[in-house]
């Protein structure tokens, strides 16, 4: 399972109807990465997801749309709806990489769990539509 390669300054909503949020982040974030919900901690914050890890893989929340230099650091990041990536392929499904963060194309290894982020509809744009099954392959 390729990993996309994003370019962190690349990274923008596509238009007023993507929906967005923020939060505190966990560790530090690039633009682009795939964030989880740790709510273990306190205050809750957004980590980098790894696809071997079902608990990160089930709890998915979006993609960075900012970057932090270091941890406790407020993240913007797209829940839904369309953002320039700077990457990948039309028609391509992204989904969560055993490389934290990271967007990876369409299937998982045997060990990891299958967590959809979206889909490229072109000109390096990602729909946002998760899907955090965290089923592990088979």
């Amino acid at each position: 399972m390729p990993d996309i390669t994003i370019s962190p300054g690349s990274v923008l909503p596509l238009s007023p109807q993507t929906v967005t949020a923020t939060g505190i982040a966990g560790t530090v974030v690039n633009a682009g990465q795939v964030l989880w919900l740790d709510t273990t901690v306190q205050p809750n914050q957004l980590k980098l997801p790894v696809a071997t890890v079902q608990a990160q893989a089930a709890a998915i929340v979006g993609v960075a749309l900012s970057s932090t230099a270091a941890a406790l650091e407020p993240v913007t990041y797209a829940v839904s709806g369309d953002v320039i990536i700077g990457g990948g392929t039309m028609g391509q499904v992204y989904v969560v990489s055993e490389t934290a963060g990271a967007l990876a194309i369409g299937t998982v290894n045997s060990n990891s769990y299958l967590s959809v982020v979206g889909e490229n509809i072109g000109n390096n744009v990602l729909r946002i539509a998760l899907n955090p099954v965290a089923a592990k392959r088979t």
